[in-house]
Order: C-alpha cells, then structure tokens, then sequence
C-alpha cells in the first residue's frame, strides 16, 4: 500500500510540474497585419491589399473587412468583405477587395475615407490583436 501511495504522488509531482513549464512558455501565434493597400489603375472601386503575417506560427483563412466611413465628407458604414487564405508564418499574400457594389456611381474608392480590419470576424488567435487596422483618408 506504501508503494502505491509513492507511485501515485510521484505522478502528481510530475503532471504539476508540466503544468507549470507549460504556462510560462509562450506559444507561438501568428500575427496578422496589413501592410500596404493599393488602388486598382482599372477599377476605381478596387484595392489590393497586402497582407502578412509577422507571427512565428500559421494563421487559418479569415477576412478582410472594408468598412467605408464617409463618402464626399457625408458619415457612412458601408461594408465588404474579401477572403484571406491560410498564411503560414512570415508570409504575405496579395488580397483584392471590390467596393462596387457598397459604393455609388462615380465615386472612387480613394477618393472616401474607410477601414480595412484583417480577421474582421477574430477567427485567428493572434499574439496582438491591436495592429489589424489600418485607415484612408482619416
């Protein structure tokens, strides 16, 4: 009965001291950023935006959100969205996002103000989550 007490506390020992090396460790995360935008010389209504991941681990598809917020200086929340591939670490990827069908006849993409958010719906745990936005004409 003495052995199984030893056995058993010894396993407790062991499993406690997993739990402990495991959460000082940080896992690695990816790290979604925009990294630069630009106008279709086509389309006035397209942008092409560059997307990276800075983070040491792959990031799963998401979506870039483009949230217009004014249009010839008149407030608005008009939105689109464009699907993100999976990335894995240190990479980028060209994304295209169509505004057509948000905005009216005769006004260009460039010339309102909007937001793009990558991981628009959190669908990636990321090490920050504070460097997803970037703004136009703000």
């Amino acid at each position: 009965m003495i052995r199984i007490a030893k056995c058993f506390s010894t396993a407790i020992v062991l499993v406690g001291a997993a739990l402990c090396s495991a959460g000082t460790a940080s896992a690695a995360r990816p790290d979604l950023r925009i990294r630069q935008l630009r106008f279709d010389a086509q389309s006035a209504k397209l942008v092409h935006v560059l997307v990276v991941n800075t983070g040491d681990a792959p990031a799963g598809p998401n979506v870039v959100r483009l949230t217009v917020r004014r249009i010839n200086g008149i407030p608005t929340g008009r939105v689109t969205d464009a699907r993100v591939p999976a990335l894995p670490a240190k990479r980028s990827v060209w994304v295209s996002v169509n505004a057509d069908r948000i905005l009216p006849r005769g006004v260009a993409l460039s010339r309102t103000t909007f937001r793009l958010d990558v991981d628009a719906l959190n669908q990636v745990a990321e090490s920050s989550e504070r460097n997803n936005q970037v703004w136009h004409n703000l």
